[in-house]
């Protein structure tokens, strides 16, 4: 009987310590370009997408947009250019409600680029 409780003991420490272990990742510049550089955009670009929703949902405006604009900028790095242009315009919206300039000039400056990018994708693969 002592084993066993030593056993599960032993084995919840060290399910603590492997959560514990696993990357955090934050809606920043840094975090994002270390996600990449360590081949972890999918989940970088998934965990942007969660912290965006929960912080949505709490009505954390300037979060949301955070996230939501690290999700446009990691989509933009997996060439998914109109999941780029969705996460842009919710940041972007999410800034207006919280009324943050510093945040809305953020995804503006890379919209109007997405956006030729796409059309110009969509031309290519149409045969125009």
């Amino acid at each position: 009987m002592k084993r066993l409780l030593i056993r599960i003991f032993l084995g919840a420490i060290s399910i603590s310590v492997d959560a514990a272990a696993q990357e955090r990742f934050e809606p920043t510049v840094d975090s994002r370009r270390e996600a990449i550089s360590k081949g972890q955009v999918k989940e970088f670009h998934a965990a942007m997408e969660a912290i965006g929703s929960e912080a949505e949902k709490k009505e954390r405006w300037s979060e949301a947009s955070s996230a939501y604009g690290e999700a446009a900028y990691s989509a933009i790095s997996m060439g998914q250019l109109q999941r780029a242009i969705t996460f842009g315009n919710k940041a972007v919206g999410l800034a207006q409600k919280a009324k943050d300039p510093w945040l809305q000039r953020i995804p503006c400056r890379f919209l109007p680029l997405l956006m030729l990018m796409w059309v110009s994708q969509k031309m290519n693969v149409n045969g125009c």
